[in-house]
């Protein structure tokens, strides 16, 4: 046995809550999520707008108050005298290390008191845009308002732990790069603890991601058990075996999903990105998400089990053949004459 089977045995396997007749071999899963998209303009723009209510904590937070109320502020203790507006070539060097340490000490406090809160809040309508959107990737029947809040009612707590341990994760590398950034702005070297911890939680946010790449979906798209958390459980359980399964091929994707984010690293940059993840951004992920998760569950778990269905009636029938079989050869022998009724 392979490894790929051996791990793929290991599954639990089910069938999802799709229609049973839903097309399972669509080629093409991007140009499924783009007729997808186009079909439901409308309808998912209202779904992104609403998801996006529940991202905008952090958009204006992060966007608005904390670069003009908080920092302008700190910048507006300081009188600053040269052509560089910071004041290099005429303020001593000592006050301005002390206003870009004041400026990155409330960069570092913002970020680690309120990523983990605002990523909590915005799982709550991730759950109800996944619902929705899951509905629309399955062609089944999608009322925005009616299938929105009842996503919410039914898998808000297992979005909520989840974006809490990815919140958790993105709050301990926006740390530990503000920490970098800090001392390379202050013309020092950056603590080697500091940079030990980037990297770390830099690997641990692309397993992280990874993981939820596949995990995520499963959430609104399996019942396993009528317990939630005895389902939860079997969904971490089979994501982390398709991951182990093809991690390669789910970390070029992940990078390739993520990649936009980079561009937070640019000047005005994270303005166009809240701008487009206002409009589409995050019916376009959970669409991609959905739809890749579904490539996994669909070549691996529906096919398991769809043939563990049909073998078990093969094995059925087989039973019911020899069962026949038996009672015919017996039925057999109660009619034929015995010997004595044969002499006379």
């Amino acid at each position: 046995m392979s490894y790929v089977q051996t791990l793929a045995s290991k599954l639990t396997l089910t069938s999802d809550l799709s229609p049973i007749d839903r097309d399972r071999n669509y080629k093409g899963r991007f140009k499924q999520v783009f007729s997808t998209l186009s079909s439901h303009a409308l309808q998912s723009l209202l779904i992104n707008l609403m998801g996006a209510l529940f991202w905008l904590p952090l958009f204006v937070l992060f966007l608005y108050i904390v670069p003009n109320v908080v920092e302008k502020g700190i910048l507006a203790e300081y009188a600053f005298t040269g052509s560089l507006g910071i004041g290099y070539g005429a303020t001593d060097q000592s006050v301005i290390n002390e206003a870009i340490q004041r400026i990155y000490g409330a960069r570092i406090l913002y970020s680690a008191a309120y990523i983990i809160p605002c990523v909590m809040f915005a799982s709550i309508g991730m759950a109800g845009v996944y619902n929705c959107m899951r509905n629309m990737l399955w062609e089944v029947e999608c009322k925005t308002l009616k299938h929105f809040f009842l996503g919410i009612k039914r898998h808000w707590y297992k979005f909520l732990i989840v974006f809490t341990v990815l919140g958790a994760i993105a709050t301990g590398f926006t740390v530990a790069l503000l920490e970098v950034r800090m001392a390379y702005a202050m013309g020092q070297a950056a603590n080697a603890g500091w940079w030990v911890l980037l990297i770390f939680m830099g690997i641990l946010g692309l397993v992280a991601a990874m993981y939820s790449m596949i995990l995520v979906p499963m959430l609104v798209t399996y019942r396993y058990d009528t317990k939630w958390y005895k389902n939860f459980a079997i969904c971490l359980k089979n994501a982390g075996i398709i991951l182990c399964i093809s991690p390669l091929q789910i970390m070029l994707v992940t990078i390739f999903v993520a990649a936009p984010m980079a561009l937070n690293f640019i000047p005005k940059a994270p303005l166009w990105i809240a701008a487009i993840l206002m409009i589409y951004g995050i019916v376009f992920y959970a669409l991609i998400n959905i739809a890749y998760s579904q490539f996994y569950s669909d070549n691996y778990i529906y096919y398991l089990y769809n043939r563990g269905q049909e073998e078990a009636k093969k094995q059925q029938m087989k039973e019911v053949r020899a069962q026949q079989k038996q009672q015919k050869a017996q039925q057999q022998k109660q009619n034929r004459p015995s010997y004595k009724k044969r002499k006379k």
